[in-house]
């Protein structure tokens, strides 16, 4: 038998990468990351100890990406 808090851990939203999201939105990676800037979207950065992968570190859900493609009228 599973707890409530063991079913939370096991339900894990997918999310992507700022390439895959511009990818599946048709935009380039540049436009996703002024969105994510400004919260137009909204997304997560990974816990990173590189400066280097600042702005890799960044996941957009996928419930994000399915707003923007099929907005509610």
């Amino acid at each position: 038998m599973t707890t409530s808090r063991e079913a939370a851990r096991n339900h894990v939203t997918p999310a992507l990468t700022v390439t895959q999201a511009a990818h599946a939105l048709g935009v380039h990676p540049q436009t996703v990351y002024g969105w994510l800037q400004t919260g137009a979207v909204k997304g997560f950065r990974l816990p990173t100890t590189s400066p280097r992968a600042t702005r890799r570190a960044w996941r957009i859900p996928q419930t994000e990406i399915q707003k923007i493609t099929n907005p509610k009228n």
